[in-house]
């Protein structure tokens, strides 16, 4: 049995934390990103400041859990990347994966969604997910039509009208072909659904603080079950009608997959940013575009979520007493994670800020404890193989285009930025 509870920070150390760490991830938007916040964040490079922070807690505290000095029940931040995968990996016995903060943000748009469930009707909902996703596959049965979708609506992006790429205009276009892959070419146009869901996501943000947006939800689901109704064959629709039981809730699985695909654009572009900045990346990524492996841009999205990972803060609640590495947490603790700090603190040695693509295709991650783009142990997305793969037909799509990036955000050959928001990228055709 554990013997020693987690080490105990000074109300200053709290305040740091809140300031450096939790504050701008909050206010860059959990669910939804704020645009004007995630600016300044790029500007200021907040991600950098919280990575130096939680590197000196580490130095002054050491390796173990440290519990912030906060009222209510306990909070714990996860300091060395032994303890953050047995955490992940331990999921969801004794670390629950779904979090009463978890659960009040959740509630706001999709509150059957097996992340924000227990027991029973976790396990079932998260056997839906892996089933319809095919988690364990790395090409999706699905993948023919779906690439087919891609092609057809990136293909247009080649040559933009206005003689440049931005994310307006990619996320208008990748939203067109979510929409498609998940629901069928009968909501390709559907903006309504997708701004209804942007709309929940923004109340979601807010988690307890603001009241849900009842009439909108029921319209927003009732929308969405027009499309699931017509099971539209090649899209993931048809895979839910022949899998789905009333107990799975599966309109609140699709919902976080049309959710979850945001970021993933995200990735895309910022993936297209740090090939245009390595010379002999895109070069090797350019020829693997004629072959039918997508290895190589496969690693190219890896290492942007690594670098910018789009789930900043992964959190664990105790659903008991747990030992973890010797330290004892009590039932009921809130557990931090903060990727960013283990994707380019000093535990990631010398690729922390620099583009990496190799590590993913020659199993160097295996001896890099703890990164993890998707997360790691039960609880890893199961959508991680298919979100991959149509990532990495996005990016060889697009870069059959030589674009120049005019912000200079991503420099060939130095550190990347510790924040980089998506919204600041620009492409023309070079």
């Amino acid at each position: 049995m554990a013997q020693r509870g987690p080490s105990r920070a000074t109300a200053g150390d709290t305040l740091a934390f809140a300031l450096d760490v939790a504050l701008p991830t909050l206010g860059k938007g959990v669910l939804i990103r704020r645009r004007s916040v995630l600016a300044l964040a790029d500007r200021m490079e907040t991600d950098a400041r919280a990575i130096r922070t939680l590197t000196r807690l580490r130095s002054t505290y050491g390796n173990r859990p440290l519990q912030l000095k906060l009222p209510g029940r306990p909070r714990v931040v996860i300091l060395s990347p032994e303890d953050a995968m047995e955490v992940l990996d331990n999921t969801s016995a004794p670390f629950m994966a779904a979090s009463d903060e978890k659960q009040s943000a959740l509630a706001h748009f999709e509150p059957g969604v097996s992340l924000a469930s227990r027991g029973a009707e976790r396990c079932n909902r998260r056997s839906f997910n892996e089933q319809v996703l095919a988690s364990e596959e790395v090409s999706h049965p699905c993948a023919a039509a779906f690439e087919a979708i891609i092609d057809d609506e990136l293909g247009p992006l080649l040559l933009p009208p206005d003689g440049r790429l931005d994310w307006d205009t990619f996320s208008e276009a990748w939203f067109r072909v979510v929409r498609r892959v998940v629901l069928g070419e009968g909501a390709r146009d559907d903006k309504k659904l997708s701004r209804q869901l942007a709309e929940l996501r923004k109340a979601a943000n807010w988690a307890f603080l603001r009241p849900r947006r009842k009439r909108l939800l029921k319209a927003f689901y009732r929308r969405l079950d027009t499309h699931l109704e017509r099971a539209e064959p090649g899209s993931l629709a048809s895979r839910v009608a022949a899998s789905a039981s009333p107990g799975d809730a599966p309109a609140h699985q699709v919902a976080h997959w049309l959710f979850a695909y945001d970021p993933a654009g995200m990735a895309v572009f910022r993936a297209l940013a740090l090939l245009r900045a390595d010379p002999e990346a895109y070069e090797r990524a350019r020829k693997e575009r004629a072959t039918e492996d997508l290895g190589y841009l496969r690693a190219c999205v890896m290492e942007s979520l690594r670098l910018w990972p789009t789930t900043p803060a992964i959190l664990r609640q105790t659903g008991e007493e747990a030992d973890l590495n010797g330290c004892a947490l009590v039932k009921d603790s809130g557990v931090i994670i903060f990727a960013p700090f283990f994707h380019r603190g000093p535990s990631a040695g010398d690729i922390a800020h620099r583009f990496a693509p190799e590590i993913w295709q020659d199993g160097q991650t295996v001896d890099q404890r703890g990164v993890f783009p998707f997360s790691a142990g039960p609880a890893r997305c199961p959508a991680r193989h298919l979100v991959l793969m149509t990532s990495a037909m996005a990016l060889r799509r697009l870069i059959e285009q030589q674009w120049r990036e005019e912000s200079g955000a991503v420099r060939a050959g130095g550190d990347m930025p510790a924040t980089l928001s998506p919204y600041r990228l620009t492409f023309r055709p070079a």
